[in-house]
C-alpha cells in the first residue's frame, strides 16, 4: 500500500519491514486483484482506498464496489460520515478498542459488511442450501491482469440502474403540431432508450392532453389542419 497508518491499527513498525517477513504492497495487491476479480466488494470511503492502494482504480473494471459512506451519507451534514460514526449511530457499537482506542482492520471490514447487509439483506445459508440442492459450486475467479474497460462501463450502468430501483423513464415527447406554439413540450426520450409501442389507452390520453391545450387558446386559433 502507498500509505498505511500502523499506529492507528496497532501494527508494530518492525512488522512492516521486508527483513521481518513483510511483503511488498504491490505484490499483495496483485494477489488481491485475482481473488476479488468479478466479485462485489464493500468498502467505506472509496477515496481512502484509492489514495492508499496502488491498483484500486484498475480493479474497479472487474468489481462492483459498494461504498457504505454513500449508503449512509444522510447521517452527516457533509455526506461523508466516517465508519466510526456510522457504526456508532447505526450498529450501536464502536470500532475502537476500549483500552487503547486503536482499530482492527478485520473489525472495520465486519462493520462495513453489516452496514451493507442492513440495506441489502442476504441470507448466506439459504443461498448455500440452494446451491447445494442444484449441485452448483462457485469456481475460482478468472485470471485477469489488465482492467476490462468495457466491463467497467457495463457494471457502472448496471449499478446506476439498480440504485434507481424504480426504473425512471424519460417523459413522452409531445411534438409540436403545425400552426401551434403554446403546446406543452417535454424533453424527448434519450436516444439510447429502447423504442416501445404506445398502448391505445396511452394514445387516447395524449389526444386528450393535446385537445385540452388547444381548447385553452383564443377562440378561432384552431385550424382545420389540427386533427385529433
Amino acid at each position: 500500500m502507498k500509505h498505511f497508518s500502523n499506529k492507528r491499527y496497532n501494527v508494530a513498525k518492525e512488522d512492516l519491514l521486508l527483513r521481518h517477513g513483510a511483503r511488498d504492497g504491490k505484490e499483495v495487491e496483485e494477489n488481491l486483484v485475482q481473488i476479488l476479480n468479478g466479485r462485489a466488494v464493500v468498502v467505506h470511503s472509496r477515496k481512502g482506498y484509492s489514495d492508499a492502494c496502488y491498483y484500486f482504480e484498475d480493479v474497479l473494471g472487474d468489481l462492483l464496489v459498494w461504498d457504505t459512506q454513500l449508503l449512509y451519507a444522510d447521517l452527516q451534514h457533509d455526506a461523508q460520515p466516517t465508519l466510526s460514526t456510522v457504526t456508532r449511530l447505526v450498529l450501536g457499537r464502536s470500532v475502537h478498542r476500549e483500552f487503547d482506542h486503536t482499530r482492527r482492520p478485520d473489525q472495520d471490514a465486519i462493520a462495513a459488511m453489516e452496514l451493507y447487509l442492513l440495506r441489502f439483506p442476504y441470507d448466506r445459508e439459504a443461498q448455500r442450501r440452494l446451491y447445494d440442492r442444484i449441485g452448483w459450486t462457485p469456481g475460482p475467479p478468472q485470471q485477469q491482469t489488465k482492467p476490462n474497460w468495457k466491463k467497467r462501463i457495463e457494471i457502472q450502468k448496471a449499478k446506476s440502474t439498480f440504485d434507481l430501483q424504480s426504473g425512471l423513464r424519460s417523459p413522452v415527447a409531445l411534438h409540436r403540431r403545425p400552426g401551434s406554439s403554446e403546446c406543452l413540450r417535454e424533453p424527448a426520450p434519450s436516444a439510447t432508450a429502447p423504442v416501445e409501442a404506445v398502448p391505445a389507452a396511452h394514445q387516447f390520453a395524449l389526444r386528450l392532453h393535446r385537445r385540452h391545450f388547444a381548447d385553452t387558446r383564443p377562440k378561432g386559433d384552431r385550424g382545420p389542419h389540427q386533427v385529433f
